[in-house]
């Protein structure tokens, strides 16, 4: 299974865990930044009020973790990931009211007639520690609003990333049960027909089908150039037989290349187009080279036949989605930094080149 650290193809962040449950701040998380605003509030109300900081303090704290708690209470019974509305609403009113009966409490209040307390500062009192207990609160709501969301946004985008990495395996299980019955049955009749006249050509041509089925079956999402080669040997050995002297062929690569790491079955539908839409509808035939080398940071694959060209339409159903198959699962493992480009010869017939940046194709 590839690791979704290696998706080229998508935005580079695309496959990060998303935040973990532990990195949302949770109900009874912000407490510390709480006690913060609490002490913050008590300066204010020493400075507002004749009260001292420490009773400022205690009428502070006491309001203000009972807003949190009763909110975080609300939001815990309420079996909510994140504070609502009608959380802080409770804890203002239920939380502000007994936080400030307990801070009278702490301070040694409630043992003395209330009105015979500075009015105008209790009420200060009260109403600052209220106010500044619900921005507390409110910024606290929407800190944990945007890490929900955040963290909602990256469980999508991984979504999305397994989706489409779902859809590329199911691509490549199509590609590697795409054997043509047309091409069976045809290598098929032509192993009977040879068995005879030229068994060493019917062993040759069982062995490379041999080979290619046994490609074809890997379950294997990543190959390497060296692997698709070979495939690409039994396959053009196969066509050499049916074509006979139609089709002669050349594969070009230096052995520092051969483990490039490749998308499995990128080649051959590129080699399948350039003997089908341009070698085998050409009554003399022609040649075909790949021609493999590095070039700077990237790998050159260079596919060149001596078929009909381009100009001529294709007589084949389907012509030109193999090409766009090419791009597609191109694009997916390597991104833009991957090309393809389709040429015509002067002399006649077509050129593909394959540019791929040397990381480990993945995905596809």
């Amino acid at each position: 299974m590839l690791s979704p650290a290696h998706l080229p193809g998508l935005p580079p962040d695309a496959m990060k865990p998303c935040l973990p449950a532990s990195a949302i701040p949770g109900p009874f998380k912000e407490w510390p930044l709480l006690l913060l605003g609490n002490t913050l509030v008590a300066a204010f109300l020493t400075v507002a009020t004749e009260f001292g900081f420490l009773t400022s303090l205690v009428y502070s704290c006491c309001i203000g973790l009972a807003i949190g708690l009763v909110s975080s209470l609300s939001c815990v019974l309420g079996k909510r990931k994140s504070m609502a509305w009608r959380d802080l609403a409770a804890g203002v009113l239920i939380g502000g009211l007994g936080g400030f009966v307990l801070g009278a409490y702490l301070n040694g209040h409630v043992s003395q007639a209330l009105w015979r307390l500075n009015q105008q500062a209790l009420a200060v009192g009260l109403a600052s520690a209220l106010t500044f207990g619900l921005l507390i609160s409110l910024i606290f709501y929407h800190r944990m609003r945007a890490f929900e969301l955040a963290a909602q946004v990256q469980e999508e985008r991984l979504r999305q990333a397994e989706h489409e990495k779902r859809l590329e395996q199911a691509r490549l299980q199509v590609l590697q049960a795409r054997i043509e019955p047309h091409f069976l049955f045809n290598t098929l009749s032509n192993i009977l027909s040879l068995i005879d006249s030229r068994p060493e050509g019917a062993k040759s041509m069982l062995l490379n089908l041999t080979d290619l089925l046994r490609g074809h079956l890997s379950p294997e999402e990543t190959t390497t150039l060296g692997r698709e080669l070979d495939l690409l040997r039994a396959y053009l050995g196969i066509m050499e037989i049916r074509m006979g002297p139609r089709l002669s062929w050349r594969i070009d690569a230096p052995p520092e290349v051969l483990d490039s790491p490749l998308p499995p079955f990128l080649l051959q539908p590129l080699v399948e187009n350039a003997l089908r839409h341009g070698l085998e509808p050409k009554p003399e035939g022609g040649r075909l080279t790949i021609a493999c080398a590095r070039q700077g940071q990237a790998l050159e694959i260079v596919i060149a036949d001596e078929g009909l060209g381009l100009e001529r339409p294709s007589a084949h159903p389907g012509a030109g989605q193999g090409m766009a198959n090419v791009r597609e699962r191109l694009a997916h493992a390597f991104g833009p930094a991957a090309g393809l480009e389709l040429a015509a010869n002067r002399a006649g017939g077509a050129t593909c080149r394959l540019t791929l940046p040397q990381e480990v194709p993945c995905g596809s």
